[in-house]
Order: C-alpha cells, then structure tokens, then sequence
C-alpha cells in the first residue's frame, strides 16, 4: 500500500458508497461465513478497487476474528482490534511432577494405600492410561488398577492390596500431555516399599453376651464378648474395657481373653434391677495392631427379683386401709390377717377393723368386720395381735391415734366385738410383748410427736394397770418396735423419730424390775430423715440388731443396721442404699435358709427383699412390684397366711385395700 492509499479521501464518491454498500448485507452472521463471503466480494470488486479491496479485507478480517472469539490461545497468531499485530504465543511448556504419595523412597507405606501424583498443570486425561501410568513388583509384573484424572492430580488405585515389605516401581511415561499437546520431557520412575503390616482390616465384634437392651439378666452373669478376629491381649485392660451402673457407677470386673472371645467377670454379684453399661474402647487393637473403628457401648438390665414372692392380688376394702398385723385370732393354730381403715367418705368402712380368717387349705376368707372407736381426727393408725387378757386367745389391739387403744375379741358365733378401750396419747403406733418379764403379753403405744411412750402391763386379772409413761424424743412421723438388744433376755423398746435429723432412735432398756431406763440415742449421723424400725438378727450373730430405713433430699435411699454388740449396746450403722424411699420395715427369713432379711415397703420401688447372706451381711435389695400409695408404718406385716410354711407379705395400701404377696 502506498502513501496515497494510506490517506483516506475525507468523502467517499458515490462508487465507494456503492461498494461498501454491496459488501456489508452479504456477510453472514457465522464468523466463518463472514470469512468466506467477504474473500468472495473482494475477489468480485478487485479488479474494479484494487486498494479500496485490500482496506475492506484487513477490515472483515479484525471484525471476524474478533467475532469468532480468538483469544490467546488459539494455536496461531490473532489479531488484536485496534493494533493489527499479533497475541500471545501458544501454550509450548510441558507438565512437570511436582509430587508423588508415595514420595520417592518412601517406607513403611500401608498396603492398601493408592499411588497419586500432582503435575505443574492440568494433564489431558486421553493420555493417562495404564500403559503411560504402570506400577510394577520386584519381579517387574505389572499391577492392575484403576485410574483418576482429575485437573492436575492422577491416582492409581490398585485392584487388590499390595504386598507387604515389597518395594514398587511407580512409572510416568512421557507419553502423557498437558491440554495442549506438551508432553512429559522424559519417563518419570520412582520406588517406594510398603508397610510390613498385611492385616489391615480393624477388628469388630460380631456378638455379646448379654446383648444390648436384655432384660432379665441373671445376677452371676458374666459378660461374653465375641469380636471377628483375635484380640491382642495387651490392649484389653480397665483402661479399654469397662463396667458401669446406672450413672456410670464403675464395676470392678476381672478380664479374661481367649484368642477372639472375651470374658467380663463382675467381681461381685450383679444388683437387680439394675441397667447395666458395657463399653470397649478404640484402644483394644487386634494382633497387628488395628483397633477397633470406635468406641463400642452397649447395656442390659438385670433381673428385678428371684421369683421368692408371686405378683400381688388386692382385695378391695372400700375405704382408705392404713395399717395391718398377722397373727391367730380364731384359734385354729393359722395366721389371720387384720387390717383397719380410716376415712375415705366411706360409712360402711371408714375407721373398721377387718378380720380375713385364714381357710383350709390356704388363703383367706371373707372378712369379719367392726366399726372401732375411731373418728376423723382420731382415726386408727395402728394394729396389733396377742392375747392381752390371758385368756388362751388372740385379741385384735387397736390404735385409735391420739385418743385411745381399743381392744376386740372373736365371739362364739364368730362375731368381733368390742370388749374395751384404754385413754392414751400414745396411740398411733402400738406394740404387744412381754415388758415386764411375767410371762404376759403388754401393750406399747406413743403418739405423734408426744415424746413419750407409754406401757400397758396386763396385770393377774386379765386387764390393764394404769399406763407408765417414759420419755423419749421422738418429733412425728415416728415408728415402733420392741425386741432385746441387749442380749438381757428381756424387751425392750425401740421408738425411731421420723420428723426430726437427730436422734434417729431412742431405745428404752428393760430393767429386772419391770421397768425402762431412761432413754438412750442413737443417729445415723447426718441429715437423714428415718423411715421405719424393725429388730431382728440381721448379722447371724444371735443378738437382735436394729434396722431403720431413711432416706431425704441429696442423699442415696438406703437401710441403716445397728448391730448388737457383746456389751449390750449398738454399733455405729452399716449403711446400705437403694432406690426408692422406704417407710415400713419388717425382718423374716424369705428365702427360708435359716438367716433373718429385710423386708422393706418403698414408695416408688414396691417391696424390697434385702437378704442375709452367709457371712452377715445384707445382699442387693431384690424388688417385687407393688402399689405406691401406702406411707403408714405399721402397713405391712410379714407371716404364713396359706399355710403352705412360707412367709407372705401382706400390705395396707391405701386405695386398693388388701395387697397380698403370697410366697412362691
């Protein structure tokens, strides 16, 4: 082009309108076309406008160009608008390794480990096959796997695991291009050697024993757990493997493993009624060293009792029971059971005694009743059974609380009738026994919270001298019982105080002369509330101890034993906890091998059978469910009422009347 075509007239004749006029509507919209059609105009018009021909064809050509969307890669020269010179030159550098897993030399590489790479760029993954990717054995055979491109990473995964202790050869070929073609300047070998660990599979356990969620567990289990492989044993100790109760109270247990199977021994006796919590940590590995893919927990609960007593039956009474006593009162040699009410809007019911006659062969009988002198405010609260007149026949003993202590007799037509009643205070818990050692049976009562207690002695005409009271602290809520816990041979009595922290119990000792010494405490030495008293031999030891239950806010349910000691007073309490608060308590032998237990009435846990074992001590409390609505402590009474030899329990509960546990 010369410098007069360079110089562009400042109008353009009419020809050159016409031209460029012819030029524009023929191009098409593909950036090809456009290419193809203006060649074509051109070629038409060259002879006509030779240099006009040559501006219009470097001008479609940055217009097309531009158009088809040339970039600065595109294998070739662009040109760029507004300079017509050339663009970046096209990508010519070839990928690199940056790095390899596993690097060069590597050791101790697991057997199950993949091969990866990472290149300087992205690689083109047509070129990544298993012929330019090949990783081979000491004997150079080749190793089938799979292969992943993704971007600038590739990852042979091979087909089964590796060899342990074996050194492979990881090559590249240069065969393998980045996106535009470049390809690695040379084959890329390098070597590594695996672990000389083969087993890489993590133990699981396959079974358990008890499994998670039993119930009914047997107290002597031992825990059995079965995993899938053999255990290294010095992984499996109280740190990795652990027993808890509920709440995560731990259990000392002994381990025992055998190859795959482990044994748990609890070290003492499991407790009913009771979930259980079995957990195996990460840290117990199998033989080569793999441990288990996670903490492994599982529970069971145990069973709630051994079946000593049958579910319960209630006979209805139609009015609010409260307490209850066992004893012969028709004079056949059997156990009856008498219970009495107080009010619940009842008339036909409300402050009665109830006489259930034991039947032959077993069981009882209708009832027999009578109203006592019982009102809303001085309601029975309390019954015994003895022969109080030294007549050769059981009297039913009321205390009508507050107010007076009733006494009823059987007639001869069977009818119960009331024969009399004695003024006292102390009426809301009463006991009978011997208290004065003449061979007749007495009366004990106290009252709530009167700080007294007062005694009946039953005099040579067959009634009752006028009442001794004696002092001893005692806030409400109280209880009573009598028995010799002194080793004197004589009774004494025993009053625990159910409102008050301290003193827990006063005990009345029984003189030679008929009387009581004054008072002596004794407390459970902490915030506790009492619950009920009872005296029995609950050591094995052959002298009466004291049992109290107690429990209060922040402070584990339990029973406290007071034993006896040699100098005829008591030792310091052994405590025992459980669940549940408990009031009523009462001591029998319920297992019937010859040793005293503890029968105990909770709240919420129904009635609780502590045993005695052979070595003097009491056991896990067993528990057998029963209704929850019954707070008197004198409503439970324990005795063989279907003359079959065992004891039954019988309960006065407050809204289904008569609860019986007949024993199996």
């Amino acid at each position: 082009m010369n410098d007069r075509e360079r110089s562009a007239p400042a109008t353009e004749s009419p020809a050159l309108q016409q031209q460029r006029g012819s030029i524009s509507p023929a191009i098409s919209d593909r950036p090809q076309e456009k290419m193809k059609q203006a060649s074509m105009t051109l070629r038409t018009d060259r002879n006509k406008t030779p240099g006009l021909a040559l501006l219009l064809l470097s001008a479609c050509a940055v217009a097309v160009l531009l158009a088809a969307g040339c970039g600065d890669r595109g294998g070739g020269y662009v040109v760029e608008q507004g300079t017509g010179g050339p663009g970046p030159a096209p990508d010519t550098t070839p990928p690199a390794v940056l790095s390899t897993s596993p690097g060069a030399n590597d050791t101790a590489i697991p057997i199950n480990a993949a091969i990866s790479v990472t290149f300087s760029e992205a690689v083109a993954p047509a070129t990544v096959t298993n012929s330019t990717f090949v990783v081979t054995d000491p004997t150079n055979s080749i190793i089938s796997g799979s292969l992943n491109t993704n971007g600038t990473v590739v990852t042979f995964t091979p087909a089964i695991w590796l060899s342990a202790s074996t050194t492979y050869t990881a090559t590249l070929s240069s065969s393998i291009t980045d996106l535009y073609g470049n390809h690695l300047v040379s084959n890329y070998p390098w070597t590594f050697t695996t672990d000389s660990k083969s087993d890489l599979i993590p133990p699981t356990i396959a079974d358990q024993s008890p499994a998670n969620t039993q119930t009914n567990v047997a107290l002597s289990s031992s825990i059995t757990v079965t995993f899938s492989e053999p255990i290294d044993p010095a992984t499996i100790t109280a740190s990795t493997v652990a027993l808890s109760e509920m709440w995560g109270v731990p259990v000392s247990v002994n381990l025992s493993l055998y190859g795959s199977t482990l044994i748990v021994t609890p070290a003492s006796q499991l407790k009913f009624r009771m979930t259980y919590t079995v957990c195996i940590t990460t840290g117990a590995t199998d033989l080569a060293g793999n441990a288990l893919p996670s903490n492994q927990c599982w529970n069971f609960t145990t069973v709630e009792n051994s079946g000593y007593f049958k579910p319960y039956i209630a006979i209805p009474i139609g009015s609010r029971s409260e307490a209850v006593a066992m004893g012969d009162v028709t004079g056949d040699g059997k156990n009856d059971v008498v219970l009495v009410t107080s009010y619940d809007a009842d008339p036909a019911h409300d402050y009665h005694v109830f006489l259930f006659a034991q039947k032959v062969p077993g069981g009882l009988a209708t009832a027999v009743t009578c109203t006592t002198k019982g009102t809303y405010a001085n309601s029975p609260k309390s019954v015994a059974i003895g022969d109080i007149n030294d007549d050769g026949k059981s009297e039913i003993v009321v205390g009508n609380s507050g107010s007076n202590i009733e006494i009823f007799s059987l007639n001869s037509t069977g009818i119960l009738i009331s024969t009399a009643s004695y003024t006292s205070a102390d009426s809301s818990q009463i006991r009978i026994a011997d208290l004065n050692h003449d061979g007749r049976l007495d009366i004990v009562g106290i009252g709530a919270g009167t700080n007294t207690a007062t005694v009946f002695l039953q005099n040579a005409s067959n009634t009752m001298d006028s009442p001794v009271t004696y002092a001893v602290t005692h806030e409400g809520w109280d209880d009573l019982d009598v028995g010799d816990v002194n080793n004197d041979a004589l009774i004494d009595i025993i009053i625990m105080s159910g409102a008050g922290f301290s003193p827990n119990i006063g005990v009345l000792i029984q003189k030679t002369n008929g009387t009581f010494e004054p008072a002596v405490y004794y407390d459970l030495g902490g915030n506790e509330l009492a619950g009920g008293v009872a005296v029995g031999d609950v050591n094995g030891d052959s002298m009466k101890d004291v049992v109290i239950s107690f429990d209060w806010s922040g402070i584990p349910s339990g029973l406290a034993v007071f034993s006896q000691n040699p100098s005829g007073t008591l030792n310091a309490p052994t405590r025992y906890t459980f669940g549940g608060n408990a009031d009523a308590v009462e001591i029998a032998d319920v297992n019937i091998d010859g040793r005293q237990d503890i029968i105990l009435r909770t709240e919420y846990a129904g009635i609780g059978c502590c045993l005695q074992t052979a070595n003097g001590i009491i056991a896990e409390c067993e528990f057998y469910q029963a209704p929850d609505a019954s707070f008197n402590r004198h409503g439970m009474a324990i005795g063989d009422i279907n003359d079959d030899g065992m004891p039954d329990i019988a309960i006065a509960d407050y809204w289904q009347g008569l609860v019986i546990f007949y024993h199996e």
